[in-house]
């Protein structure tokens, strides 16, 4: 168990670091498109330095024609900045006289104002109270008016009403003149002809028909009173009930028509009579004569009152009580030609300013001449100084190489601290990645450097497991220190590994961990020192028995002394790690090839999984200086960019035929090119991405894998003849 990155150092060249996948995959992708940025830019920042050096020479040349300069002027200079301080001490008097001016007349307009704003409140108080007091008159006069009109409303609505009655009355007694003309006409007995008794006993067209029979016979009142039934059958009359009717009702026509008219009687009127008559005559209200708006009778009462001869200013009535500043100010204006223009004040003038200023005139053609500017000039004097201090007397030349390397070393380093820096904000969202990140970023470490799920299945004789419990977070590290915890007391069956999902896929990573290596397993937490996961609890775990004298689960491990850093191990500067053989950076390339090629075929892995591994076993290549291999996996590289773009154009032959042929271009392109360079399987890939979505009844695509296969197969035989 080790908490110090440097244990690094110590293990061998060979053995494979394993991570977390997310803090590894977040490291990986920064550091894929930049993490080795600083080592490709190296040459760049190197030759920037070198012309900056070049520029330097200049700058120190133009020093020394500045300094002559400066020391044959140095008499005119200080003259030029005695006359300038001598004219402005004589505009800071003249200031100063305009200022004292400007004070006194200041102070006699502030009195003018005063007064003013005093006359001025005398004078709206004034007309304020004349104003209120013809308000007051004009109210008084408006409920004047008010009252007559009142008054006059009164009287329309009492005549209107007096109108309303005499109106009800008259129709009153109309309508009770008809209720007893009807009721004497419902007491007299009612004398009907025949026609009518037909009409009362028939339907209408019977009726009709009938009257027409009774009147061809003659058949009257009379004639019906003596008729039988048989007489009435002879008229179309078949229903004796019929009959019986007709001679009911001729029988009271006749007893009406000769009985007395009844004497007249005084029946007292129904109320409908009365609300009839209340109905028909006009409401007060519609015989109300309007009365006039109040306009006229405030016209009356105004003519009737004595006249108001009071004049005043009615608009500065109105105005506030207090006159503001803003009003003084523009009602007394100030006389800025009485106290004249202040101006700006004359700023101080400092003497090395100006003495600075009077050389700029001299020195602006010299810094065109050697093609410099002042800050490269100041910037060479500050490094020729440290450079002088280091040369320690070595001379002029010993000076300026020292210069130079100084040069590359403040630039590459300020390089390096920027990147860093972008580095850390970039991955500080996702815990364990920035430490990945500063492991993988050494090329001794990154090409050996795999996710725990990306190792199952292979083994090595040394294994370093990184950051594992440190990069736990949330509900997770919590899971773990509970765990540890409970281990180390005896107390596993207290803790429930099934109610947190998440540290029970864990356990089966660490499990898949710890069982890759064949004989040694370093436990690595490099973020120890910031508290950071479960880190210190998996270290009393490791490191500390509750049993005295009883053996612990692990050993600790501390860097030993002169062990040497992997990124100071390229003694060389070519970019390569000198105490790495070929045969080791061969085998990196070979795990990091086998990866990506179950990357490949793992539809639930991104493609930029598989080419960020492709990459990386290329440079392992390079690095053992395999050209075959390294041809190899440029040739597989430009398999799997085939097989996205092949599969864009499957998805949309629905739309457009076309893309089928380009599909089919981009693979007859690839394939050729990846037998030939031994990447037989990445070929068959291209191959069976185009047969489904063609849905396999192409049989040209079939051939040629049936014939890639072949080459397959006799390569194998070869190789195991061997």
């Amino acid at each position: 168990f080790a908490t110090d990155e440097a244990v690094l150092r110590d293990v061998p060249s060979g053995a494979r670091l394993l991570f977390r996948s997310d803090a590894l995959a977040a490291a990986q992708e920064r550091i894929g498109a930049k993490g080795r940025q600083v080592e490709k830019d190296r040459e760049r920042i190197i030759a920037e330095a070198d012309a900056a050096g070049a520029a330097d020479n200049k700058a120190s040349r133009c020093f020394e024609r500045l300094a002559a300069i400066r020391g044959d002027r140095s008499a005119e200079a200080d003259a030029h900045v005695e006359e300038a301080l001598a004219a402005r001490s004589g505009e800071q008097q003249a200031y100063d006289a305009r200022a004292a001016n400007q004070k006194t007349a200041r102070k006699e307009l502030l009195a003018r104002r005063s007064a003013w704003r005093e006359e001025e409140r005398r004078l709206r108080a004034a007309a304020r109270s004349a104003l209120e007091r013809r308000e007051n008159g004009e109210k008084k006069l408006r409920q004047q008016a008010e009252r007559r009109r009142k008054k006059a409303d009164a009287q329309a609505d009492a005549d209107a009403a007096a109108a309303h009655e005499e109106l009800y009355a008259a129709e009153a007694q109309r309508q009770i003149g008809r209720h007893m003309a009807k009721q004497q006409a419902a007491a007299t007995p009612k004398i009907q002809t025949m026609d009518e008794i037909l009409r009362d006993i028939f339907a209408p067209g019977d009726a009709k028909a009938l009257g027409r029979i009774f009147e061809n016979e003659a058949v009257d009142i009379e004639a019906a009173l003596q008729m039988t039934d048989r007489d009435f059958e002879d008229v179309n009359i078949w229903d004796p009930r019929d009959a019986a009717r007709i001679r009911d009702l001729a029988r009271r026509s006749k007893d009406a028509a000769n009985a007395p008219p009844p004497a007249p009687t005084f029946v007292k009127p129904p109320k409908e009579v009365f609300i009839r008559a209340r109905k028909a005559v006009r409401s007060a209200a519609q015989l109300k004569v309007p009365v006039g708006p109040i306009e006229e009778f405030l016209e009356i009462v105004r003519a009737e009152a004595p006249a108001d001869d009071g004049a005043f200013d009615e608009a500065r009535a109105r105005m506030r009580a207090n006159p503001t500043d803003n009003d003084a100010s523009l009602e007394v204006p100030s006389d800025d030609e009485a106290s004249g223009a202040l101006g700006r004040r004359p700023e101080r003038l400092d003497a090395d300013a100006l003495k600075k200023a009077f050389f700029a005139e001299f020195e602006g053609p010299v810094y065109a001449e050697f093609g410099v500017t002042e800050a490269q000039v100041r910037e060479q004097q500050k490094l020729m100084r440290r450079s002088k201090k280091k040369a320690k007397g070595k001379g002029d030349d010993a000076s300026v190489d020292a210069a130079t390397k100084e040069r590359r070393r403040k630039a590459l380093a300020e390089h390096r601290k920027t990147f860093v820096a972008q580095r850390a904000e970039a991955l500080a969202g996702t815990h364990g990645a920035l430490q990945a990140a500063n492991i993988i970023a050494q090329e001794e470490y990154g090409s050996r450097s795999f996710s725990v799920q990306e190792f199952k299945g292979l083994e090595d004789d040394v294994i370093v497991l990184v950051d594992f419990f440190g990069g736990a977070h949330g509900e997770l590290e919590k899971g773990w220190r509970a765990l540890l915890r409970a281990a180390r007391a005896g107390k596993l069956a207290t803790i429930d590994v099934s109610a947190n999902r998440g540290l029970e896929r864990d356990l089966k990573v660490l499990y898949t961990a710890l069982t890759r290596p064949r004989s040694r397993l370093v436990v690595l937490e490099p973020g120890y020192g910031e508290q950071r996961g479960a880190a210190q609890d998996a270290e009393k775990f490791f490191l500390k028995s509750e049993v005295k004298g009883a053996r612990t689960l692990a050993e600790p491990q501390k860097p030993t002394e002169g062990a040497i850093l992997g990124r100071d191990r390229d003694a060389d500067d070519d970019g390569t790690d000198d105490t790495v053989t070929a045969d080791e950076w061969r085998s990196r390339g070979a795990l990091n090839a086998r990866i990506a090629a179950e990357k490949a075929d793992d539809p639930l892995a991104g493609a930029e999984a598989a080419t960020d591994r492709l990459k990386t076993a290329r440079d392992c290549f390079a690095k053992a200086d395999d050209q075959k291999l390294t041809k190899r996996c440029d040739a597989s590289a430009r398999c799997l960019q085939a097989i996205q773009d092949i599969r864009v154009h499957l998805d949309m032959t629905d739309r457009d035929k076309g893309h089928l042929r380009n599909a089919e271009t981009l693979a007859a392109n690839v394939v050729p090119l990846a037998v030939e360079a031994g990447a037989i399987d990445d070929a068959l890939r291209v191959l069976d991405v185009l047969r489904e979505g063609m849905d396999g009844d192409d049989a040209v695509v079939g051939a040629v894998v049936t014939a890639v296969e072949a080459v397959r197969d006799a390569a194998l035989g070869a190789a195991n003849a061997d």
